[in-house]
C-alpha cells in the first residue's frame, strides 16, 4: 500500500469520528425511562482512556460487519464482560468515586454502541457479565432500544434492525460462559456450513478489568472451529505486580499461572537472561513489558496478526493496553490498517508532550461540538500525523 492510499484510507476511517458524540446521543436515548435509567453503583464511571478503548472498538465495528458479511454465512458479537450497557462521565470530578448525579454524561458502552453501528446487524449476539445487577439492567436497555428501533424513524444512530431475540444473555464466571457460547456457535457453524456452505465468525471481546479470563480459555478461543476477531484489555501493570510479588516477595503465582499459563515464567527467565540479570531483579516496569511480549507472542504462534494498543500512561498511571489478533490469511486482512492507524493516532500523535486525542474526544462527546484541532486532523490527517509522530515512515513500510 502506497502513502497515498494510506493517507486516503486514513482519512476516509477517521471521518467516522464526526459519528462520536452519537455515544452521548445513545446515552440520554437509552436512559430516559424509569427502569432503564442511570443507577449508581452499577452503572460505571468513564475517563478520557476508556473513550480510547471505545473508540477502537467505534471504528472498528461496521467495517468488520460490512466486510464478514460478504464472506460468512453468519457472524456473532461475543461481550464476556458486557456490564449494564451504559457508562457515564462527570465534566465536574475527575476522580473515580465521583457518584453519578442529574449532570452526569450518559454514553453508550461497547454492547449497545456495537448493535448500533452494524451494518448490517449481527446473526446473533452473545452477552455475559457475572454481575447480576447489570446483566439484568442491560437486558431491560435493549428491549427499550428495540422499541426506538422499529419506529418509523429511527435515530441516525441505529444503522440496521435490531430484536432482542437474537440477543442470548449469560450471568456467570467469564471462562464458563465463553465454553457454553463456543459450543453453541461451534454447532451451529456446522450447520449452516452444511445448509449453504459456508462458515461463521464472531468478534469477541474481552473487557476484562483484572486477570480473569483463563489461558485455557484463551487457547480455547484460539484453536476454535469458528474463525474470530478478538479484543482484549491486557491489565500490563496488574500481571508485572503480581509477578514482582511471586518473584520477589514468594507470594503464590497461582493467579499469574491460570492468567498467563506457567510458560511466563521461561520467558520472564530469559528476558532477565537478555539483560545479564536475575528474574528477581527485574523492575515491575520490566516484568509487565516481558509478560506483554510474551502474551503477544503465544497468540501471534497461533496464526494471527496481533497489535497492541497501549494507552498512554499521562491518562492512566498504570499500563493497560488493548490487544487485538485476527487470523493470517493468505489474501491479507483488509481492515487491519484501520486497527494500525488507531494505534498510531492513540500511542503516538502528541503535542507539546500531550495525548491530545482522548481530551479532544471528550470534549467532543461532553459538548457535542468538534474540537478544531480534531477536525483539522480528520480533513488533514497527512499533515497531523506527519508533524506530529512517525507516520510517515511507518504507513510507507506497512505491507499489510
Amino acid at each position: 500500500m502506497n502513502i497515498k492510499n494510506s493517507y486516503s484510507s486514513l482519512s476516509k476511517e477517521l471521518r467516522k469520528l464526526t459519528k462520536f458524540y452519537e455515544l452521548h446521543q445513545i446515552g440520554d436515548a437509552i436512559t430516559e425511562s424509569k427502569e432503564t435509567r442511570l443507577v449508581c453503583g452499577v452503572d460505571p464511571k468513564y475517563n478520557q482512556w476508556t473513550l480510547l478503548k471505545l473508540t477502537a472498538i467505534f471504528l472498528y465495528v461496521p467495517l468488520y460487519t460490512r466486510i464478514i458479511s460478504n464472506h460468512f454465512g453468519e457472524y456473532y458479537l461475543v461481550d464476556l464482560f458486557a456490564g449494564s450497557g451504559i457508562g457515564y462521565i462527570d465534566p465536574n470530578c475527575s476522580s473515580n468515586s465521583c457518584k453519578c448525579n442529574e449532570e452526569s454524561i450518559r454514553i453508550a458502552g461497547t454492547p449497545l454502541m456495537s448493535i448500533c453501528y452494524a451494518t448490517p446487524q449481527f446473526t446473533k449476539i452473545y452477552l455475559n457479565d457475572i454481575d447480576q445487577r447489570k446483566i439484568d439492567l442491560l437486558n431491560k436497555r435493549l428491549n427499550y432500544l428495540e422499541n426506538i428501533a422499529s419506529q418509523q424513524k429511527k435515530p441516525s444512530w441505529i444503522f440496521d434492525q435490531f430484536k432482542t431475540n437474537i440477543v442470548k444473555f449469560y450471568k456467570e464466571d467469564s471462562n464458563r460462559a465463553l465454553e457454553d457460547i463456543l459450543n453453541d456457535i461451534e454447532d451451529r457453524d456446522k450447520q449452516i456450513f452444511q445448509q449453504i456452505g459456508k462458515k461463521a465468525h464472531a468478534l469477541i471481546i474481552i473487557d476484562q478489568e483484572g486477570m480473569e479470563l483463563n489461558r485455557d480459555t484463551l487457547d480455547r478461543i484460539l484453536h476454535s472451529s469458528v474463525r474470530n476477531d478478538l479484543f482484549i484489555l491486557f491489565n500490563t501493570q496488574g500481571v508485572g505486580l503480581q509477578a514482582y510479588n511471586s518473584l520477589r516477595m514468594g507470594h503464590s503465582s497461582d493467579a499469574l499461572d491460570r492468567h498467563l499459563g506457567p510458560q511466563w515464567k521461561d520467558a520472564v527467565r530469559k528476558y532477565a537472561k537478555d539483560r545479564n540479570k536475575n528474574p528477581e531483579d527485574l523492575s515491575k516496569s520490566e516484568l509487565s513489558d516481558a509478560i506483554f511480549t510474551y502474551y503477544v507472542n503465544e497468540i501471534y504462534k497461533q496464526q494471527r496478526i496481533v497489535v497492541g494498543i497501549r494507552i498512554p500512561m499521562r491518562l492512566r498511571p498504570q499500563p493497560l493496553d488493548l490487544i487485538f489478533a485476527t487470523p493470517r490469511t493468505q489474501g491479507g486482512n483488509k481492515y487491519i490498517n484501520a486497527i494500525k492507524y488507531i494505534k498510531k493516532l492513540v500511542e503516538e500523535t502528541d503535542i507539546n508532550g500531550r495525548g491530545w486525542l482522548a481530551e479532544a474526544l471528550y470534549e467532543f462527546v461532553l459538548k457535542g461540538e468538534l474540537p478544531g484541532l480534531l477536525s483539522y486532523m480528520i480533513k488533514n490527517p497527512r499533515e497531523i500525523l506527519e508533524k506530529y509522530s512517525t507516520s510517515k515512515r511507518y504507513l510507507g513500510k506497512n505491507k499489510d
